[in-house]
């Protein structure tokens, strides 16, 4: 009886044996987060529910109704059209059900899930639309995440892992701990209150992250966060900076570098996004600290890599098992597991549609297990893996690559533009940005917030601030209204709708609510001002500026560098001070936290002090007239800032200490920075530069030459230059060796032709581009420049052809359709030397225009046709030939079983005339895939695509069903095509090319 049972506990111990072998053998783990946000649109109080703010289903009604009007203001608010954001069929499945299906698809695999972050302001905006069962939303719409909740891991973890967030999608980073704080709180009240559950995981929005936020997680009971893989990336010993497309940005600066070195790094690209990530150690769990400078208490967490390439990638087309095999497999290891976690939104673009959620999950995931992986959860994986305690990393600030024109900046300039000037790259207290006005609003509606919360006794209810209400103190209220202005997307799409606005109207109400409680205690204040987390210019001092405050060309810093911020108090500040130290030995070890505390120690010098020069703010003081500031801010902080000169080759430490009036007293958290030892130009001209001949036009050869240039120098240039920014000259124009850099340039290296050193380039006669301007600076490497003093060399490119009226959207041909041809429509049959346009007589049914007027319009690539206008085949036009410009032609006389046209006044308002606008296709080039993104389209009416060869041939015509569209490239071939998407009223046409290799 007993030997059968013995066998028996032999096998199961050989196979929990095998298992935790094969746990421990696994190498690369696999797992999503899915990002979900729509903001509170507009949080003025709401009329239903007396001192709490609108949620959209009260605010569209409203505003259909006559109600959200403003004295200032034409329109009702938002100008933002909810009932199409909402009603999107793919994030009313996405906000109710998909991920739940899309997680159910992979149950079968034991550990695999998702985590998904999802803001409380949207929550509440689907409960408004939920209980009226408005848009496709139920009063269940919280249950299908609530079953993925409930399935679990083998650890006993969730499948679906809804994770810490800001309530309104606050930039955590720069917020105010103590904002930070609430925001995160009064999430998890409301993430609790709908989907019953809590996490220990964050989701910082953007995946902005800064290791000043950790203290203030870790007080939110928050054990891990996720962190942008780059930011892993740009902190090690042998990460080179690329000052191109796989760069972006400024190069790290060096007071966050450690030693550890990534040995093995791939550069990564996609839609302009580019990193440099090291495997293993960018895609590795580690831990990140934040030393309290006050008590020199360390506070650590473990941060998670989300792939900035990969995540993207999943997000537009789907992840692919075989970059995977290729990039990350052969460096992972099993001692310290890579986990790939793809993170993205999941309710915009291919990535928040049914074919990502209904296929390319499930495809992935299991091709992933197949492949030897190991899909899992964030918690499963540091169940299984826990992070080892002295792996204690360095993560420098910033956020994802997504943003355009952030791309992942160390100071998240998508969302504060810095205050500097162009002509010579300094500090300008005067180059006020939108966004940076917001900030000055934000810092001082927060003191006005927390005065009335310190007046209060301190203990206000979390419920109450997330849900304001009656029952609400006045505290409570203000925290209620203050958090309506913080969603990071106000910044993000800056001058779009009433965004710039929303600050100070919710600011506005909620210093009424704090003002009721500082009446109420008159000359009580032990509240200490509010201060921004202070902001430096330049980035690197005295070192290679980089990036799109840069127009994307190197510009040398002066070592000299301006320290600003913003502060304010409600009862008036008595003094700003910038506090500065130098480091002993320019560096700033993770092992010791001299540099991190004001007392410091032997490492660090004393500090020194700098009175921080302040001026108010004007109410508008961008003088943008695209703006419409027409709520003004009850109170606005002042602008701070101080210089800090002759130092170079030193790491330096620095804070700002505020004082105000009462002798409350706030010190920011300390900041590092290396100062290089650059003098600041700009460039320079080293002169020897000239070209033949002086005055090219399109058919020359122009040849550059530089006395000075050497086999390192290369010519960074572009065409069409305006106001500093280039436009990338066509592939046609690029001469052997040219290669793409980041933002609009290409590089091309000089050639050795006898003594001299040449660029050749032309002729500029491609019809694909016409080129009026070369513009180029000159790369001799080293940082080395000649920008002819800051002014750019330009070739102006005289035009020898004539072309006296511009077609920016190629050729149009418009025929009035005859009297008796009834209602048929007008065929147009075209062709050129290249051949026939069309492969099947008639041709193309001509877009109708009304009045009987009809047009088409031929892609850009065709300069001259001839056309045959015809009722189906019969009758049909005699040839018109050399057609060169748009044209307008009516029938004229029967000639045989033809008839002649003529020549007619265009009708302005019948003819062809769309809108221009231009299509977003990526990636480029493309390979099976590629993606058309049509920006603010109104899905209202009904779009065609058409694909058109070099020719102007129409090769592919597909119907776009919605703003993001994945198409197969099918038989295409490689080379270049035009794309042409235009409305089936004709009213709008979106242009864009298309690279396939």
């Amino acid at each position: 009886m007993i030997r059968p049972l013995l066998n028996f506990s032999f096998v199961l111990f050989l196979v929990l044996v095998l298992n935790l072998q094969l746990i421990q053998a696994q190498k690369i783990y696999t797992t999503y987060l899915w990002h979900m946000d729509q903001p509170v649109y507009w949080a003025d109080k709401s009329v239903d529910k007396p001192d709490s703010k609108q949620f959209a289903e009260e605010s569209h009604r409203l505003k259909m109704n006559g109600g959200n009007r403003y004295s200032g203001s034409t329109v009702a608010h938002p100008t933002n059209n909810l009932e199409e954001i909402f009603s999107k069929a793919d994030r009313v499945s996405a906000y109710q059900s998909s991920p739940r299906d899309a997680i159910s698809s992979i149950k079968s695999l034991t550990d695999a899930g998702a985590q998904l972050s999802i803001s409380a302001g949207l929550m509440e905006n689907i409960q408004s639309l939920g209980v009226k069962n408005q848009w496709g939303y139920s009063a269940a719409w919280m249950n299908p995440y609530k079953e993925a909740i409930s399935w679990k891991t083998s650890g006993g973890f969730p499948r679906l892992d809804i994770v810490n967030f800001t309530w309104d999608h606050a930039l955590s980073p720069l917020v105010s701990a103590r904002t930070l704080k609430k925001q995160i709180q009064a999430h998890q009240y409301t993430n609790l209150k709908y989907y019953g559950t809590t996490s220990k995981g964050y989701w910082p929005a953007e995946a902005a992250f800064s290791e000043r936020i950790i203290q203030t997680l870790v007080e939110c009971g928050i054990e891990w966060s996720v962190v942008p893989n780059s930011k892993l990336a740009r902190t090690l010993s042998d990460y080179e900076h690329p000052y191109n497309i796989n760069g972006n940005v400024d190069a790290p600066n060096r007071a966050d570098q450690v030693p550890i070195a990534g040995n093995n790094w791939f550069d990564a690209t996609i839609d302009g996004r580019g990193s440099r990530l090291a495997v293993p150690y960018a895609y590795q769990a580690h831990k990140a600290q934040y030393v309290n400078p006050e008590t020199g208490v360390a506070y650590k967490i473990d941060v998670v890599p989300m792939c900035n390439y990969f995540g993207y990638v999943d997000g537009y087309s789907g992840a692919n098992v075989g970059e995977v095999q290729s990039k990350l497999e052969p460096y992972s290891n099993a001692e310290r597991p890579t986990i790939l976690l793809l993170a993205h939104d999941g309710d915009n673009a291919w990535g928040g549609g049914s074919s990502y959620y209904y296929e390319a999950v499930s495809s992935f995931t299991h091709g992933a297990a197949n492949a030897g992986y190991k899909p899992t959860t964030i918690q499963q994986f540091l169940k299984d893996h826990p992070v080892p305690a002295n792996a204690i990393a360095r993560v420098e600030d910033g956020a994802w690559v997504n943003a355009e024109n952030d791309w992942g900046h160390p100071q998240y300039i998508n969302w504060l533009w810095p205050l500097y000037s162009k002509s010579d790259y300094r500090f300008n207290p005067d180059g006020w940005t939108e966004d940076a006005r917001n900030w000055a609003v934000i810092t001082a509606t927060e003191n006005y917030v927390t005065m009335a919360e310190d007046l209060e006794g301190g203990n206000l209810r979390i419920d109450k601030i997330a849900d304001g209400g009656t029952s609400a103190t006045n505290a409570e209220k203000a925290w209620h209204f203050y958090f309506g202005g913080l969603n990071s997307g106000f910044m993000y799409y800056g001058k779009a709708e009433d965004m710039e606005v929303k600050p100070s109207m919710t600011g506005n109400i909620a210093i009424e609510y704090a003002q009721r409680v500082i009446n109420a205690n008159s000359g009580v204040d032990q509240t200490p001002p509010s201060v921004f987390i202070p902001q430096r210019y330049p980035y690197n001092p005295g070192s290679v500026g980089f990036g799109p405050t840069t127009g994307y060309k190197k510009v040398n810093y002066a070592s000299d560098f301006h320290v600003w911020t913003y502060a304010y108090d409600v009862s008036g500040l008595a003094s700003v001070t910038l506090k500065y130290r130098i480091d002993n030995d320019g560096w700033n070890p993770v092992e010791s936290i001299q540099n991190d505390t004001y007392a410091g120690g032997s490492e660090v010098g004393p500090w020194q002090e700098i009175e921080m020069n302040r001026r108010p703010m004007a109410a508008d003081p961008t003088g943008d007239g695209e703006l419409n500031f027409f709520i003004l801010p009850e109170a606005k902080a002042d602008l701070c800032y101080a210089e800090i000169t002759g130092q170079k080759d030193v790491l330096i430490d620095y804070y700002v200490e505020v004082v105000d009036s009462k002798g409350n007293v706030f010190r920011t958290p300390i900041q590092h920075v290396y100062v290089g030892n650059g003098d600041g130009d700009t460039g320079g001209g080293t002169g020897g530069v000239s070209w033949s001949p002086e005055v090219p036009n399109q058919d020359s050869l122009i040849v550059i030459t530089c006395t000075t240039a050497t086999a390192s120098s290369k010519l960074h240039w572009g065409v069409n230059g305006v106001g500093g920014s280039w436009t990338t000259p066509y592939m046609a124009y690029r001469p052997e060796g040219t290669t793409a850099t980041t933002g609009s340039a290409l590089e091309t290296p000089f050639v050795k032709v006898g003594d001299q050193w040449q660029v050749t380039l032309g002729p500029f006669n491609n019809a694909a581009q016409k080129v009026s301007a070369v513009n180029f600076v000159i790369n001799h490497g080293n940082n080395t420049w000649d920008n002819n003093n800051g002014q750019d060399y330009k070739i102006n490119i005289s035009n020898n052809l004539p072309d006296p009226e511009p077609q920016p959207g190629g050729i149009t041909v418009s025929f009035k359709r005859p009297g008796d041809w009834g209602t048929a429509g007008v065929h147009l049959w075209a062709w050129n030397a290249g051949g026939d346009v069309f492969d099947v007589w008639p041709g193309q049914l001509m877009n109708d225009m009304g009045n009987n007027w009809f047009s088409y319009t031929f892609p850009e690539s065709i300069t001259s046709v001839n056309v045959i206008f015809s009722k189906n085949a019969n009758p049909q036009s005699v040839d018109v030939t050399g057609i060169t410009r748009s044209t307008c032609y009516e029938y004229d006389a029967p000639s045989g079983n033809k008839f002649t046209v003529k020549t007619t006044t265009c009708p302005a308002s019948s003819v062809y005339n769309p809108v221009q606008l231009q299509a977003l296709v990526y990636p480029q080039p493309a390979t099976d895939r590629f993606i058309v993104d049509l920006p603010n389209i109104d899905m209202s009416k009904t779009y065609k695509m058409t694909v058109f060869d070099i020719s102007g041939k129409p090769v592919l015509i597909e119907p776009v069903i919605q703003s993001t569209t994945v198409f197969d490239r099918g038989q295409l071939s490689s080379g270049i095509y035009f794309i042409r998407v235009l409305s089936q009223d004709a009213t709008h046409v979106f242009t864009s090319r298309l690279l396939l290799n």
